[in-house]
């Protein structure tokens, strides 16, 4: 009977009647509780195993069932080492199987860790060729900007607008800015414009010449204003108004040309005041009056013209002192003295006109030294010194005139520094060279003797800190400094030699285009960056401004230069866009 159950147990187990062979093992048991092969069965139930021979492929050992050990307590002794044996097979095959999967799994984690420093590496070498490309993109990018803003920031320090041919110049005269007269009257100006020195209508430096006026015979200026008389003689002035220094009756300041008075022959613009000669050889004086510049024996500012000498031929207006010189020759000179610049020997001002030398031909009074040109041709100089403007080897001040040099035919003194044109045409200069004014190619501090710069030349303005000349050829020749553009080559950068006036090509075209390139640099498709932004309002805004100020001017040659400069601007951003697409294609890949 025990048999013909385990049979069934058996076969129902091979069939997957897990339910009914339990009950078959169970029955065999019924009938001998001690019958070992029926735990076997059971055994092999719970493990899902189909025979005892397929026992030891269990996953777990037998003594995690309570089973396995009733089996040991009722077997034979036989079917113990049976059962034991099944077990240790099982514990050993775990054993084999953990080893196996500890092999595999060390296998995996090396694996993982190739694949993991690879995909490391890989990154890596993507991330180096994405940077390496970024900072090529980076690096093109930054130039982009760079070269766009340099050339759109240039049009405030270059002006681009095509220069006028400075040629055929009659007269020129020289302070922080420069004007010149050409030979059919016009009157060009350039330089700082602080003040509205330059009549233009705005306070924006100058950098290039423009035309200011038409019909001019002579000019005179100082740093902060001024002057012109016209051939009908007509005087003109404009700048600052400080002392009533234009004579206008008022202290407003002109920024464009104002007439002043009539019957003019001769202008000379000081620091503080200015001096005419009239037509019929009249001298007068108005403005500042505190070291009695004015000749009217008082130290009273005037804001009208008030006549002072007669027959007057010449006259120079210094800083604080002014010199004129009599039909008979004779030097006469007035206000400041601290410095012996009226050379009488003593440094005690002066208020009225005082006669210091006879056989006068030409005189020029700086900021507080002052020279003439003689009738034999003999340059003598006194005053301030301080910088070697005097040219006699030393930093000494004189009271007194000094002979300097013969053959001279003009002369000029600046704020600090002096120039001579001798009879065969040298020109020489000294002084003050911090800015390299004297021209000799260096900015040495300065030079006490004259020193040769140029031949052939036939006039000279020596200004604050740059100096302007004519040669033979009427071409106007400038060094010095630069930085409100008072030299006239479109640049801020200061000279130590003179630097020739040349015929110029039209470059505004060319800019804009150079431009245009820029901006497409640095933008995206139809898109801006911040910086593409940044620049283009700053070129729309310098086309506004300068499109209003140059319709605040005279419609000349020179506005409608203006105008073409702005519309041209316009069509450079314009032509960014079309070109932008192109630019990052060829210089982005």
């Amino acid at each position: 009977m025990i048999e013909t159950f385990m049979e069934q147990g058996w076969s129902l187990l091979r069939d997957y009647e897990r339910e009914e062979a339990d009950e078959s093992f169970d029955k065999a048991l019924e009938v001998d509780p001690g019958y070992a092969p029926a735990y076997i069965g059971k055994l092999c139930l719970q493990l899902r195993v189909f025979d005892e021979k397929e026992l030891a492929n269990g996953y777990m050992p037998l003594t995690e069932y309570p089973l396995y050990k009733t089996a040991l307590n009722c077997a034979s002794p036989d079917y113990k080492l049976e059962l034991e044996g099944y077990n240790k097979a099982i514990v050993r095959r775990i054993v084999e199987t953990k080893v196996a999967w500890d092999k595999e799994v060390k296998q995996i984690d090396e694996e993982i860790k190739r694949s993991e420093k690879s995909f490391k590496l890989e990154k890596k070498a993507k991330i180096k060729a994405r940077n390496a490309a970024t900072r090529k993109q980076r690096l093109i990018h930054n130039a982009a900007i760079a070269v766009a803003f340099i050339l759109a920031f240039s049009f405030f320090f270059i002006n681009l607008a095509e220069p006028v041919i400075i040629g055929e110049v009659a007269m020129i005269s020289a302070a922080a800015h420069t004007v010149a007269i050409r030979d059919d009257g016009s009157l060009w100006v350039w330089g700082a414009n602080d003040f509205g020195q330059l009549g233009a209508g705005f306070l924006m430096p100058q950098r290039f010449p423009e035309q200011l006026l038409d019909n001019v015979a002579s000019i005179s200026v100082n740093r902060l204003n001024s002057m012109a008389v016209k051939t009908d003689g007509s005087l003109w002035a404009w700048g600052n108004n400080r002392a009533g220094r234009l004579g206008d009756g008022t202290l407003t300041p002109r920024f464009v040309p104002t007439r002043i008075m009539d019957d003019v022959a001769q202008v000379s613009a000081g620091y503080f005041h200015t001096a005419i000669i009239t037509t019929e050889g009249t001298l007068w004086t108005w403005g500042g009056n505190d070291s009695g510049q004015l000749g009217d024996g008082t130290t009273e500012n005037s804001f009208e013209p008030v006549p002072l000498l007669d027959d007057v031929i010449q006259v120079s207006a210094g800083t604080g002192h002014t010199a004129a010189i009599r039909a008979d020759g004779s030097l006469w000179l007035w206000g400041a003295n601290a410095r012996g610049q009226l050379g009488d020997g003593t440094t005690q001002p002066q208020l009225t006109p005082l006669r210091v030398m006879e056989e006068v031909a030409q005189v020029s009074a700086g900021a507080n030294h002052t020279a003439v040109v003689r009738t034999d041709g003999s340059l003598w100089v006194w005053g301030g010194n301080g910088h070697g403007q005097l040219g006699n080897g030393t930093l000494d001040d004189s009271l007194v005139p000094i002979r300097l040099m013969d053959n001279v035919a003009y002369i000029s003194a600046g704020s600090n520094h002096m120039a001579a044109i001798t009879t065969d045409g040298a020109l020489y200069a000294w002084g003050n060279n911090t800015n390299g004014q004297i021209g000799v190619g260096s900015f040495a501090s300065w030079r006490l003797y004259p020193s040769r710069v140029a031949d052939d030349m036939v006039s000279v303005s020596a200004g604050t800190a740059h100096t302007a000349a004519l040669n033979s050829d009427g071409e106007l020749w400038a060094w010095g400094s630069n930085v409100s553009g008072q030299i006239g080559d479109r640049t801020m950068i200061s000279r130590r030699s003179p630097q020739a006036y040349e015929i110029a090509i039209p470059i505004t075209i060319l800019a804009a285009l150079a431009v245009a390139v820029a901006l497409a640099f640095i933008q995206k498709r139809w898109r801006f960056r911040l910086t593409g932004i940044l620049l283009m309002v700053a070129m729309l805004a310098y086309v506004v401004v300068y499109a209003i100020l140059a319709l605040t001017q005279t419609l000349d040659g020179a506005l409608l230069l203006h105008i073409l400069h702005s519309v041209l601007l316009l069509v450079a951003a314009l032509i960014a866009h079309r070109l932008n697409g192109v630019c990052k294609k060829l210089l982005m890949a």
